[in-house]
């Protein structure tokens, strides 16, 4: 029988099991493309290139936020969600 507050010899509690898994971020578009992060950039008028990196990070949930107001602020722009080459969300949709 393992004493108290321990699952089993080969299995001890750990009190911090998520703790150690944050919200990362960077303005770099090399190391958020090597992490697999998502981001939210500006392209140009003519979808060639990229104007703006505006967000880049490990959660879809904020990228999601922060590309509802980019829309707000300028509905004219183009904008995207990607996580690598893969397209999550894109204004103006088409």
């Amino acid at each position: 029988m393992a004493p108290a507050g321990e699952v089993g010899a080969f299995f001890p509690v750990c009190e911090f099991a998520m703790s150690t898994w944050g919200e990362e971020e960077t303005d770099n578009p090399v190391y958020s493309d090597t992490r697999g992060f998502f981001k939210v950039e500006e392209w140009t008028a003519d979808d060639l290139h990229v104007a703006r990196l505006i967000y880049a990070g490990n959660r879809l949930d904020k990228a999601h936020d922060i590309f509802d107001a980019a829309i707000r602020f300028n509905m004219a722009g183009r904008y995207y969600i990607r996580q690598g080459i893969r397209v999550v969300e894109k204004w103006p949709k088409s």
